[in-house]
């Protein structure tokens, strides 16, 4: 400070009321942001950065979803076809700057539906490079990878049953090189690893698909089976590297990377909102307990205190007629600053009580003389 090193250290251990350990509220266990929500530490309390959740709320809880009408789709564009090519050319192999990762994904949404089949998610690439989550007609859910020109598609089936049962599924896949982990619901995670003939790199990400896949361009034939006439049901919480793609098409009217075609109504898709206390409910001052009457006292005490109060209004008041009586007793009279009337000049003026003690005592002569 002020080109001075401060030893902050040595000053907390010799200030008095200044103790070690502090960790803030943010690392403290009772932090409740959640689902990607960033901590913002601030100086008593902390609060909840939502940006890059594809959840809202104080604590990113809230789930933010869209109901999807048939041909409604929702389209994210990762880069333009002038940066795809440089970055070919130049061979930079960089994330880009959206947050998408050429050698892994973490990709978490939800979805409930009634009509198979449909394609829930498609990336499609510049390259040949795909992936795709889709339900087919008898409602499995699978999964499809292209990475490489060289290699078939990676194809794992993540649900036998019938996923199209109108009720909410989340998946959740996750992809670190070659290896990939994918989680349906409540199911266990299952982990799969690409060949060694596929390629490891997503190349050149071109658009994320929700709903229905309309890119310019050839179409693998196994995704143009299920993507007619699209999707329709709910989608909500989808999140791929950072990247919320629903949350950015409902939220921000003026984002010129997220596209909407078709009617898209923002739903929580059925999910019940999470309701989130850090306060115990006996320690809580304003739950209300139950055996507490509903305004917190009953009638008769209300009467009580009602019965109270008017008799201190009625005192109250007595007093100020009291006081207005009081000072104003004598209206009808004033008084003025006239001089006092001068006495007659023929009254004697009384005689001094003090006389001198020298001069010679005279016997008064009485009234017969």
């Amino acid at each position: 400070m002020n080109g001075e090193i401060l030893d902050l250290e040595r000053k907390a251990s010799v200030t008095e009321g200044v103790n070690p350990g502090c960790v803030g509220q943010c690392s403290s266990p009772g932090m409740l942001c959640q689902n990607g929500g960033r901590c913002v530490e601030k100086y008593s309390t902390y609060t909840c950065d939502c940006n890059s959740s594809a959840f809202d709320g104080p604590f990113c809880n809230k789930v933010i979803g869209g109901y999807f009408d048939p041909g409604t789709y929702v389209r994210y564009s990762f880069q333009s076809p002038f940066t795809a090519a440089v970055r070919e050319f130049a061979n930079m192999m960089v994330p880009l700057s959206h947050g998408f990762n050429s050698t892994s994904e973490e990709i978490v949404f939800s979805f409930k539906t009634s009509e198979p089949p449909s394609v829930l998610m498609y990336i499609s690439s510049y390259s040949k490079d795909y992936l795709a989550v889709i339900i087919k007609h008898d409602g499995s859910l699978v999964l499809r990878y292209q990475l490489g020109s060289f290699a078939n598609p990676f194809t794992k089936i993540l649900v036998k049953e019938n996923v199209a049962d109108g009720e909410a599924h989340r998946v959740n896949i996750t992809r670190q090189d070659r290896d990939i982990y994918t989680q349906v619901d409540g199911y266990p995670v299952i982990k799969a690893k690409i060949s060694l003939w596929g390629d490891k790199n997503f190349d050149s990400p071109r658009s994320l698909f929700l709903g229905r896949v309309m890119e310019v361009g050839v179409l693998d034939p196994e995704i143009q089976r299920f993507n007619t006439p699209g999707f329709t049901g709910c989608l909500a919480g989808v999140s791929c590297n950072g990247i919320v793609p629903l949350k950015a098409a409902l939220r921000t009217d003026t984002n010129q990377t997220v596209n909407v075609s078709g009617p898209l109504v923002e739903s929580n898709c059925g999910a019940l909102p999470i309701i989130l206390s850090s306060v115990l409910l006996e320690q809580d001052p304003w739950a209300l307990q139950p055996d507490t009457p509903r305004f917190g006292y009953d009638y008769l005490t209300g009467a009580v205190i009602g019965v109270i109060v008017a008799f201190v209004l009625f005192t109250i008041l007595a007093l100020l007629v009291l006081l207005f009586l009081y000072y104003y007793r004598h209206k009808g009279s004033y008084h003025t600053n006239e001089a006092k009337p001068i006495e007659p000049s023929n009254i004697a003026k009384p005689t001094s009580v003090k006389k001198d003690q020298n001069l010679p005592q005279i016997p008064e002569e009485t009234k017969n003389e």
